[in-house]
């Protein structure tokens, strides 16, 4: 997988190579696609892609945001600025890691991408950790959600759309305030918000039976 490099640091925003190089970042974040069988979740179940440069452009005087960025396509300031989110510490537990914030106050029936890797949804013998009976899993990182029958989007890579930072409020005593929806074309995933979210508040989903929990972080066959 290559990334953004901050090499000929004065070449033109709109440049062929610029605009190559910001396209490729953009389509990894924003689309599902086949996982890099040579690129296997870490120990956490996390797929570390190296960091990219921020793919902001400014308008007024054309020039490329320059700050690197380990998660999505976006750093910190233009994931605020331009989609109204903020990625930070869970709110939800010590252990939750990251979450999904909004930066600023977002709408009833907000949507966020949930991008990944489409996987085949393959049963495993003796696998446990099954968050409802019946439902397959695959090989990969810890969470998978179901696409469709037979096929999962595992956002195990930290340049995924970000609706892979939104957790579950499972044992922190607050409310999901989110849900999934699939697209009618069974293509593109994503969270919703099922009411209106405050500026500062932390987006939260039940993972339910359409995500996939196991212990196994090997790569894909």
């Amino acid at each position: 997988m290559s990334v953004f490099s901050e090499e000929n640091e004065s070449e033109a925003a709109d440049s062929p190579i610029r605009r190559a190089q910001r396209n490729e970042a953009h389509h990894a974040a924003i689309n599902c696609q086949g996982r890099m069988c040579d690129t296997p979740p870490n120990e956490h179940g996390v797929i570390v892609t190296p960091p990219q440069r921020c793919t902001h452009v400014n308008e007024t005087d054309n020039t490329q945001c320059a700050v690197m960025t380990p998660f999505y396509h976006l750093c910190r300031e233009h994931l605020a600025s331009d989609q109204r989110l903020e990625i930070r510490q869970s709110n939800v537990g010590a252990d939750a890691g990251y979450g999904l914030f909004a930066f600023s106050e977002l709408p009833e029936g907000h949507r966020i991408p949930l991008t990944g890797d489409v996987m085949p949804l393959a049963p495993l013998k003796g696998e446990k950790g099954h968050q409802s009976a019946g439902v397959e899993t695959l090989t990969g990182g810890p969470y998978v959600m179901t696409l469709r029958p037979g096929w999962g989007v595992d956002a195990a890579r930290l340049n995924c759309e970000v609706g892979r930072w939104v957790n579950d409020p499972k044992g922190s005593g607050r409310q999901a305030n989110c849900i999934f929806q699939v697209s009618p074309t069974k293509k593109v995933l994503f969270v919703e918000t099922t009411r209106k979210i405050l500026k500062n508040e932390e987006l939260l989903v039940e993972y339910g039976g359409e995500y996939v929990w196991h212990d196994s972080h090997s790569s894909c066959s």
